[in-house]
């Protein structure tokens, strides 16, 4: 098994401005749900707690596409509204989105479009319904189809 080296981020989680980066690009992500943790609050500058899932993360496309975070502890409500209503082992499939409450900016899971599900598809079955397996590192950086190297590339949204 080849070595991986370890996915930026900040501290236990990939951080907010990574994440809103990625909603900008309008990334696609597969994400395996591992855990539905109990809910913690973050800070005590925050009345309401937190929900977070812990999931695997597969980024498909986008600026950080190939990334690979594993046991990702997720917290933002952006995601774990979504993220919650799955059980532990269920393989999703989601948007990033750009979102804004107030002054803040904030990332967001969102259901894919047919074109943006069918593209994910094509992915998650070349990497065998598993894109979170360290070996296939070479099919994350190599032959994505969502880079366009398929016959479909010209339905592609992007």
């Amino acid at each position: 098994m080849p070595l991986g080296n370890a996915t930026k981020g900040d501290a236990d989680y990939v951080s907010s401005a990574e994440w809103y980066e990625m909603a900008q690009a309008g990334t696609l992500v597969m994400f395996r749900v591992l855990e539905i943790l109990p809910e913690e609050k973050l800070s005590d500058d925050v009345d309401k707690p937190a929900h977070p899932v812990r999931a695997d993360i597969y980024v498909a496309t986008g600026p950080r596409k190939g990334e690979l975070f594993l046991s990702e502890k997720v917290v933002g409500a952006g995601f774990t509204g979504m993220l919650r209503r799955e059980e532990p082992g269920a393989h999703v499939a989601a948007q990033l989105v750009p979102r804004k409450r107030g002054a803040t900016k904030y990332a967001a899971a969102n259901t894919c479009t047919d074109d943006q599900l069918a593209t994910l598809m094509k992915i998650y079955d070349a990497m065998d319904e598993n894109p979170w397996d360290t070996r296939k590192a070479e099919l994350r950086s190599e032959g994505n189809p969502a880079d366009g190297d398929d016959d479909d590339a010209d339905d592609a949204p992007f």
